[in-house]
């Protein structure tokens, strides 16, 4: 199992040093073209953080669904033992 969390990690790791980019200064530049320049690595982030969490909405939903049930079980309990 080893190997395969290191090959994990190393994949990983590799991704987000491909994404990341070298800081440069740069000229003074209209503030449109700063904030493209500056929502990129954003842009990027923003996608590994989906393909790392992309299994999470499902779960949460999940977990809604059960703890909603459970507090309705609940509140019907609370009337049929009172």
């Amino acid at each position: 199992m080893k190997k395969k969390r290191d090959k994990r990690r190393k994949k990983y790791r590799a991704a987000i040093r491909s994404q990341t980019l070298p800081r440069t200064p740069t000229p003074v530049a209209p503030a449109a073209k700063t904030t493209l320049a500056a929502s990129s690595p954003a842009l990027a982030t923003s996608a590994t953080q989906k393909e790392k969490y992309k299994y999470l909405l499902a779960d949460l939903r999940q977990i809604g669904i059960i703890a909603g049930s459970l507090f309705l079980i609940l509140i019907i309990m609370n009337f049929i033992l009172d």
